[in-house]
């Protein structure tokens, strides 16, 4: 019997139905297979990240003015491989707990930071970025939550080196720091992406963050306590503040506070010098507005007020381009210094295996075209400047091919490496180590 006799009741009948929901998983749920699942997530948004550091390459290969025929078949490949990879890993809501988000997390953040904080950094800010933009988010707003997010991690990398012994810069310098990055990175991020449905993932005094908040602190902290260079460069730290501060008379402390609030707020804040009064005052106006703001948890609402004008500050671009060259030549030291150990790779024993598809036999297998792609070109063109990014004053920040690949290849390499530390270091936060 048709039900569009009583098309009336039914409709009544399905409307008074509870709507149905997914149940939230117990704390433990999946968890073998979910930390796994979630650790292999964490690397491929590394990989992914790699995918899209390397695209201006296809973008400098353009041979026609204006064209983008070059640089459409590699985002194309990017998102088919990489992305598809992300997706892959990424677990199905309800399908993993927490236990298994947050040990997952700690086996794929870890041994990044173990084999390089810059990498780890920088694939934070652009994995977060693309995140968002595939959800819909603005490419403006997904860049400024990736650029908030990858600042957090990596002050909570860097503080634990300030501790003077290991309770200090576990759990000052490492935990209770990383917790107050981590809420206050995600209160950033959500006011930044508030009205969009973005904005859910980054709630400040989320459950699940703070734990992994306390757990990367304590790892960072620990860290920092095992590394001798830097506990030497903590210990040296502490020791100029501490020289300094002894001789500051009460009053020359009042003034360095005001002095600092000032500089902070008429140069710091700034991305570049002021042309004339006017604009120092139209861009100290806007920060105090954007800090009362926050302060009042009300969104940022300066767009009505006076912009102010800016130029490049060439003492501030030259002080940058140092750091950033001195970076460099610590990275490649540290490189050739891991490439040059033996390098063990054990089979992870918690994760799951999962099946990887082979080519028919007789056949080789299919070699991945992108990777070969980037390999060949980097054999060829080693030294070719690359732009990654802008500087403040908009200055371009350049690499090469075979730094790009040499960071991939070293953090991969140490990964590997690392993989069974990870796992018993998982065990005993768990209760389930020796």
């Amino acid at each position: 019997m048709s039900l569009d006799l009583y098309a009336e009741e039914s409709d009544n009948r399905i409307g008074g139905m509870r709507p149905v929901t997914t149940p939230e998983p117990g704390i433990f749920d999946n968890f073998l297979a979910g930390s796994g699942k979630v650790a292999m997530q964490g690397f491929a948004k590394t990989g992914r990240a790699v995918g899209m550091a390397l695209a201006p390459i296809a973008m400098a290969l353009e041979k026609a003015p204006g064209s983008t025929e070059l640089q459409d078949k590699y985002f194309k490949a990017h998102d088919e491989v990489l992305g598809s990879a992300v997706d892959y890993w990424t677990p199905k809501p309800g399908e993993v707990g927490v236990a298994a988000e947050v040990v997952g997390s700690l086996a794929s953040m870890l041994p990044q930071v173990i084999a390089s904080p810059a990498l780890t950094v920088a694939s934070q800010q652009l994995s977060t970025g693309e995140d968002l933009v595939r959800k819909g988010v603005d490419a403006g707003k997904a860049q400024a939550v990736g650029a908030a997010q990858a600042g957090g991690l990596g002050l909570g990398i860097w503080m634990p080196i300030l501790g003077t012994n290991g309770w200090q810069r576990m759990l000052l310098g490492g935990a209770g720091f990383n917790v107050v990055q981590g809420m206050a990175t995600r209160a950033a991020s959500g006011a930044i992406l508030e009205g969009t449905a973005a904005a859910k993932e980054f709630e400040a005094f989320d459950g699940t963050q703070l734990t992994l908040d306390v757990l990367l602190g304590l790892a960072f902290g620990g860290l920092a306590h095992l590394s001798p260079a830097q506990r030497a460069q903590g210990e040296a730290t502490w020791k100029r503040v501490s020289d300094w501060a002894q001789s500051l008379k009460p009053s020359e402390v009042d003034a360095i506070v005001a002095l600092k609030q000032a500089e902070h707020l008429n140069v710091e804040s700034a991305p570049g010098k002021p042309v004339d009064l006017q604009d120092i005052d139209a861009h100290v106006q806007r920060m105090r507005q954007a800090i009362d703001d926050l302060a009042n948890d009300r969104p940022v609402q300066v767009e009505g007020m006076p912009e102010a004008r800016f130029e490049a500050d060439k003492a501030r671009t030259a002080e940058a381009e140092q750091i950033v060259t001195d970076w460099r030549a610590e990275l490649d030291a540290e490189q050739k210094d891991m490439l040059s150990k033996p390098i063990k790779q054990p089979k992870p024993a918690a994760l799951p295996e999962q099946p990887v598809p082979k080519a028919a036999e007789g056949e080789p297998a299919a070699p991945d075209p992108l990777a070969t792609a980037a390999t060949r070109f980097a054999a060829e063109n080693p030294d070719l400047p690359i732009v990654v990014g802008k500087n403040a004053d908009g200055s371009d920040i350049t690499t090469t091919p075979r730094q790009m690949l040499d960071e991939a290849d070293a953090a991969m390499r140490q990964a590997q490496e690392d993989v069974r530390l990870i796992e018993i270091a998982a065990g005993c936060l768990l209760g389930g180590g020796a």
